[in-house]
């Protein structure tokens, strides 16, 4: 069976004082999952449990703030302003950090007010978040401006002054910092890493933390209809970190498993998660984690690794997440996560 944390299942705790934020380093670990569906393909899959960072401030959104959060120490800021959806793992994370490092945080949110507040929001607005709703048009427009370069001179952020911008997932060069952290905390040399794609900043960071005559493939596993546009994202940040992008393509990324759009699922996805944690007890989520196993699963299965091979899925986290999807025929598992204190 796949470790079970127990009630102490939480294995990383991070720091109480953001002076040390910087030299924190989660050093997660590292499981073989005991799946007897893997048996007949002599498959080897390793789980990063980015998950047991913390039980709310989990997974790869912890690696992608440290950074933005020493900055924010280490300069005269006056607050922090980012952006996401209602849902958005990324905001409930930050927020949380704000709360405990008390720094004001101003988060905007693509969409109007809806008529009955996500978790999410309740999580954040309870975390003390000044909240400011958009339109999507607005918002698209702010993430174009990311894409030109001139976010901080948009005119939705030009009010809050002297105030750290932090783009939409936490798509920063600081962010690849964190993220390439992964690589060096165990010396296992994999055939193809998995992950889920949102912005593709951590892919962006695994690409860079990966030696340039690794065999290492990252595999990102698209979470919503994207087009092209998470390639381009991996493309300005690696080329905003100075990588020329026709030296460093060790990765790809799968559009096929988005399961209709971001946050979108469809019953085989929901019976593949919940066959999956009957068997190891792994809890996911079916906005990412869920969608990135069902694709790896799916690419063993049509014979893309041989026998023999070892891959890593990283374990982003996310777990909240699963608080909008009740009564799917996933409840086992949310009521696990709720007793882990995931959940609430």
């Amino acid at each position: 069976m796949y470790p079970a944390p127990s009630v102490n299942w939480l294995v990383v705790m991070i720091p109480e004082t953001l002076e040390k934020i910087a030299d924190f380093k989660p050093n997660t670990p590292l499981l073989k999952l005991d799946d007897s569906w893997l048996e007949p393909y002599d498959i080897s899959l390793y789980i990063k449990r980015d998950d047991l960072i913390d039980n709310i401030i989990s997974g790869n959104k912890f690696r992608k703030l440290k950074y933005s959060l020493s900055q924010y120490e280490s300069s005269n800021y006056a607050g922090i302003v980012s952006f996401g959806g209602p849902w958005s793992n990324h905001l409930h994370a930050l927020a949380s950090l704000a709360k405990l490092y008390k720094i004001p945080l101003v988060t905007i949110i693509r969409g109007e007010k809806p008529p009955v507040l996500s978790d999410m929001l309740s999580d954040i607005i309870e975390a003390g978040a000044e909240v400011h709703y958009v339109s999507r048009v607005d918002y698209k427009d702010c993430r174009d401006a990311l894409e030109r370069g001139n976010l901080k001179q948009h005119s939705l952020i030009k009010q809050w002054k002297n105030y750290l911008v932090i783009p939409e997932g936490g798509a920063t060069n600081n962010a690849l910092a964190g993220v390439a952290e992964i690589l060096t905390e165990n010396d296992q040399v994999f055939d193809a890493i998995y992950l889920a794609c949102g912005t593709a900043t951590t892919l962006a960071g695994l690409s860079i933390g990966l030696p340039n005559n690794s065999v290492t493939k990252i595999i990102g596993i698209a979470a919503l209809k994207a087009g092209n546009s998470l390639e381009h994202s991996v493309q300005r940040l690696l080329k905003e970190n100075g990588v020329l992008t026709s030296e460093q393509k060790n990765w790809v990324i799968d559009h096929q498993f988005h399961f209709g759009g971001f946050a979108k699922v469809k019953p085989e996805l929901l019976e593949f998660m919940k066959g999956l944690f009957e068997r190891t007890q792994l809890i996911t989520e079916p906005v990412y984690t869920g969608k990135t196993l069902y694709a790896l699963y799916h690419h063993i299965e049509e014979g893309y690794f041989t026998p023999g091979s070892q891959i890593m899925m990283l374990h982003s986290g996310g777990l909240q997440g699963l608080r909008g999807y009740k009564d799917m025929g996933i409840n086992e598992m949310i009521n696990k996560s709720m007793t882990l204190g995931v959940t609430s």
